[in-house]
């Protein structure tokens, strides 16, 4: 059960399930923004009843609604190989470059936010050869401005010059990935790692260094992460879950500061008025995409945990 003053999960509505697969735009082309003793049931078997549940709804979901998703040819990407053996299985502890390489000067430089001491949660837009930029807010529109009911442009003169500036063009169609529970060792905050385009050489066959997004970025989509993995790094990745859908304690969702300069960690809390990660999500798109986006489609895509945010995040968008 919760304690007392904590926040009760959102539950998405049962149709919007669907749209961790797909978001296609409303309004136009707009973003409106098995049993226990004495029959308890576990956990496991609840979650494997929703898991069911949510498959079902999701391919039922789009006839109930009386729109098909769009028909969009998916681009080809490198698949990683698999082994039955486990011998031969990467240890994700340990995959990747040292911490001596991730925490170097130039690797953090990358991140002008001051990540991972200074909290930085959001939507980064890729570009070619893992190249990346954090997305800044775009135009909202305003019940009670009406001067925002008119798209009043960015600045850039056209499509490419706004591209090869903030890899983000409203006129494409956009992926948005969500990853799971930071603390394993493979991504974490304490090792200033972040998962990122780049396929880890222990992971991706011929060496590694594939660029995932390339096949997506030169047919033409917008291809974004939604990082949240400050507040995804915890021990148990229980505590990380449930920040997707409540503040626990109530008194702001904990994440985690690493300062590489001492190598000391901190556990701070979030002094925002969101409630929970999904929150953060929602804010994130919306400002991030605006409401003059004018692509044929929105797709969010899913690893572990990460798979429920992008669930929740899309059944509150829809909801608005």
């Amino acid at each position: 059960g919760r304690p007392p003053g904590a926040s009760a999960p959102r539950a998405p509505p049962p149709t919007a399930l669907a749209m961790a697969a797909a978001v296609p735009s409303s309004r136009g082309n707009r973003l409106p923004g098995s049993g226990t003793a004495g029959g308890a049931p576990t956990a496991a078997a609840a979650r494997r009843v929703i898991t069911k549940a949510a498959a079902v709804l999701a391919l039922a979901a789009p006839r109930a609604l009386a729109f098909d998703f769009p028909k969009i040819d998916l681009p080809d990407v490198p698949s990683i190989e698999s082994s039955t053996d486990s011998t031969n299985r990467p240890d994700l502890n340990t995959v990747g470059a040292t911490v001596s390489e991730t925490c170097s000067p130039q690797n953090l430089a990358r991140y002008p936010s001051g990540w991972p001491t200074t909290l930085d949660w959001g939507i980064y837009w890729y570009g070619p050869n893992d190249q990346f930029k954090k997305a800044t807010p775009r135009q909202q529109a305003s019940l009670l401005d009406p001067t925002s009911w008119v798209d009043k442009g960015d600045g850039f003169d056209n499509a490419t010059e706004r591209w090869n500036s903030e890899f983000f063009d409203p006129s494409r169609n956009t992926v948005i990935y969500f990853h799971g529970w930071s603390g394993t060792g493979a991504w974490s905050t304490k090792e200033c790692k972040r998962v990122t385009t780049k396929c880890d050489p222990n992971l991706c066959p011929n060496g590694g260094g594939d660029q995932l997004a390339d096949p997506w970025l030169k047919q033409g989509w917008n291809v974004g992460f939604f990082y949240w993995d400050q507040f995804a790094d915890e021990p148990c990745i229980r505590d990380a879950e449930q920040k997707l859908w409540f503040d626990r304690q109530g008194n702001g969702l904990r994440w985690a500061s690493y300062n590489p300069g001492n190598n000391s960690l901190e556990w701070r809390q979030y002094e925002g008025s969101a409630q929970s990660v999904t929150d953060l999500c929602v804010t994130a798109v919306k400002e991030a995409m605006g409401d003059f986006y004018a692509g044929k489609t929105v797709r969010f895509v899913g690893r572990s945990i990460g798979s429920q945010l992008a669930v929740g995040c899309a059944a509150q968008l829809h909801e608005e």
